[in-house]
């Protein structure tokens, strides 16, 4: 595990946040940090959990230097800059805080929470690079858990509130994405669309979850990544199932 000492230059106070409304409507301007926002505005944080190939979680303790939560454990995350997206900031504080370099379309959405001021996208990403690269001023340790070992951390009082408040918030989502689990049937695509789930199955060289299923209006038999099957999708400032079940 290495470290790296100069932060970018995006870190320091004066990063300008692009605003948001109570309903995440671009407000047109932006807010630099480190300064009081104006009430009723909001800015986006992008968090991700990170997950190997044997289903554990990538935590990072937080430097004793923070302001807030010092060695507390918790996974990436950071507020987004002006003009980035959700994903793009979720890679690039991915890369500043753990070196680990992640394809935005690669993420897959789990869940918004939000608080007065904050949306919080999170993400999983699946990654299989233990090489990490620390950045000092922001983390001083990295371990990879279960979700039952992060659950006794928790009890413990190991991890910091925030991530507590968002695990809860996404908690079945999180454990679809480590091991998914769907029952055949009929789904509604959040646009619109039928489709019959027929089978889970598995890729024949990653392993990776599959899901087959066919199209009422296109016809035909599909597959496609089961994570991406069960992914939530951004709706009026949260988020919705992209595959919801339909009540018979």
């Amino acid at each position: 595990m290495e470290t790296h000492q100069q932060p970018p230059a995006s870190w320091h106070y004066g990063e300008l946040w692009d605003l948001f409304d109570e309903k995440r409507r671009p407000l047109g301007r932006t807010h630099p940090r480190g300064t009081p926002m104006e009430p009723g505005t909001y800015h986006v944080v992008g968090e991700v959990w990170t997950v190997d190939r044997q289903g554990r979680l990538m935590l990072t303790l937080r430097s004793p230097d923070k302001e807030y939560y010092p060695n507390l454990w918790e996974v990436t995350a950071g507020s987004l800059t002006t003009g980035e997206s959700s994903r793009e900031g979720v890679c690039r504080e991915l890369l500043e805080e753990t070196g680990i370099v992640a394809d935005p379309k690669a993420l897959r959405l789990l869940g918004v929470s939000s608080i007065p001021g904050v949306f919080v996208d999170i993400y999983a990403l699946r990654c299989d690079d233990h090489d990490i690269r620390l950045q000092t001023e922001e983390t001083s340790d990295c371990r990879w858990v279960t979700l039952a070992e992060l659950d006794a951390m928790i009890e413990a009082g190991q991890v910091a509130p925030h991530i507590i408040h968002h695990l809860k918030r996404v908690r079945p989502q999180l454990e679809f994405f480590l091991s998914p689990a769907l029952k055949p049937g009929r789904y509604r695509h959040f646009k619109g669309g039928l489709y019959d789930l027929l089978y889970l199955g598995r890729h024949s060289e990653t392993e990776e979850p599959m899901v087959v299923y066919r199209s009422l209006s296109e016809g035909g038999i599909w597959v496609r990544p089961a994570d991406l099957w069960g992914e939530m999708v951004p709706f009026e400032g949260g988020c919705i199932p992209r595959f919801a079940p339909v009540e018979e």
